[in-house]
């Protein structure tokens, strides 16, 4: 279910921007890397699935700042590092009129993506506070209106591959397999599969 409104907070000429989506719970999916094959999966011995399942995610923009807030069933987890074997990330994409944004958060660490722009972000931009993860921060423009946004998470393990290869994830609005095919981030250098991981 996806909500928004426009309200009118001062006589001043700035409006606030909300938007609610909210996702099902049991919905986290793996792919697998070598025939694409996605199952929903509700436990895995390598992490908490409600960990990674979303249920929430929000959207709310006065002038040029910017707030984006997830929920999951479980809580947010910190664990590794992005470019590491075994991590689990929080992934925003947010599109306006103006740009495309990237934030990604993974075990205390932010960063905010926009073109060929990366600027690492503080712990006075985000917040952890059990299942809710929050980040703030600015537009390059004020004159930006909203057009859509997206709340991805995903954990992999990578550490014993070939043998063992991990990719789970979720993401809302939920679109279905076509979606998260596409959410999958592109390939890092020294990646160990071929291709897109599972999920």
């Amino acid at each position: 279910m996806l909500v928004c409104c426009l309200v009118n907070i001062s006589t001043y000429p700035i409006e606030a921007t909300d938007v609610i989506i909210t996702d099902k719970t049991g919905d986290v999916c793996s792919q697998n890397i070598w025939d694409d094959e996605v199952t929903v999966v509700n436990s895995s011995p390598y992490i908490d699935v409600k960990n990674i399942d979303l249920t929430q995610a929000t959207y709310h923009q006065q002038g040029k700042q910017v707030t984006l807030s997830l929920q999951v069933a479980g809580y947010i987890e910190n664990r590794g590092n992005a470019s590491g074997y075994d991590f689990v990330q929080y992934t925003f994409e947010l599109i306006t009129s103006g740009q495309k944004y990237s934030i990604w958060y993974c075990n205390r660490t932010c960063s905010l993506y926009y073109n060929n722009t990366q600027i690492n972000l503080t712990s006075s931009n985000f917040s952890v506070v059990g299942n809710t993860l929050s980040i703030t921060f600015s537009l390059v423009s004020a004159d930006e209106l909203y057009e859509n946004f997206s709340a991805i998470t995903y954990y992999e393990n990578g550490i014993h591959f070939p043998e063992i290869y991990v990719f789970l994830g979720d993401i809302a609005p939920n679109s279905g397999v076509r979606a998260r095919q596409r959410a999958v981030p592109a390939p890092r250098t020294g990646d160990r599969a071929p291709g897109r991981g599972a999920w």
